[in-house]
């Protein structure tokens, strides 16, 4: 029999076991898990075999900055698959949702996924939400550098903190250009004073070689390119292949809108990898059901 409940602190292992099964072992859930835990706001359950007393599913709902109420950390575990124990954990997330929206404290629902999680998608339609806009995710693998054409020192690269003042992150062409949305670390959301905060002081904002962007570790590592040139983004890609080498953060990863698929035959010639063969792969969510 599975049933949920919350995840206790006493749970790590089983969900580290889970994640060994997603994104060939690279998932963030285990970087994030003592945060999720602690958060007092949003609500993290699992699903439990109760003849195994085993984790076998975990489903996280967050309060972000910009009062989105936001699904993330949908897992289940490979041997549970087919059972529908991720609808079991969807239904129970958008039920409380709507119980936070009731009480004011999120003014909408919304996640994000990926193509290749196709019972994910398939779900998610059944459950009232609608897709808003999609994106091609995309990264260099280190084997595909061009030595002949690549800085191989950090000290090659001019790198300085960016200092972003608040009034130019909330004005910035990149997030007009994707809705008035920036996504970083795989979530969605509207630029505020919190968010800025929180970049600011993880010194998130960066200056490569002239090019300004933004810079995320929750797992992997996740850059934005604020001029979204091949230029800047390639810049980005190398200067952090160097600067990650030895880290335990996989190879950076950064994302275009449709509207950019003209640099796509850039990266194909600099052999930078998507996940899906160049399709509109990342998929931005929000619930259309009543609240």
């Amino acid at each position: 029999m599975v049933t949920l409940r919350k995840v206790l602190a006493s749970d790590y292992d089983d969900i580290v076991n889970i994640a060994e099964g997603i994104w060939d072992g690279s998932d963030y859930m285990p970087n994030v898990f003592k945060q999720w835990v602690n958060d007092p706001e949003g609500v993290f359950i699992c699903a439990v075999d109760t003849v195994k007393n085993k984790v076998v599913g975990t489903g996280k709902l967050s309060i972000l900055y910009d009062g989105s109420g936001w699904l993330e950390g949908f897992r289940v575990h490979k041997d549970y698959r087919g059972q529908k124990i991720g609808r079991k954990i969807a239904e129970y997330r958008i039920d409380f949702a709507k119980t936070l929206y009731q009480q004011k404290k999120i003014n909408k629902l919304a996640l994000a996924t990926h193509l290749c999680n196709v019972e994910s998608v398939s779900l998610i339609s059944k459950l009232n939400f609608k897709l808003k806009s999609a994106y091609y995710v995309f990264w260099k693998e280190p084997q595909n550098i061009d030595h002949n054409n690549f800085k191989s020192e950090l000290k090659d690269f001019e790198f300085t903190n960016w200092e972003c003042s608040y009034d130019e992150f909330i004005n910035l062409d990149y997030i007009k250009r994707r809705s008035g949305l920036i996504d970083l670390g795989y979530v969605f959301q509207q630029p505020t004073l919190k968010l800025y905060q929180e970049i600011k002081n993880s010194n998130g904002f960066v200056s490569i070689n002239g090019y300004k962007g933004i810079f995320k570790i929750k797992g992997d590592a996740y850059f934005i390119a604020i001029d979204e040139t091949f230029e800047a983004i390639n810049t980005f890609t190398n200067y952090y292949l160097l600067k990650l080498k030895d880290g335990p953060a996989n190879s950076p990863t950064t994302s275009l809108t449709e509207m950019d698929a003209s640099l796509i035959e850039n990266f194909n010639k600099e052999k930078y990898t998507s996940w899906s063969n160049w399709q509109p792969d990342y998929f931005y969510y929000v619930y259309d059901g009543d609240m």
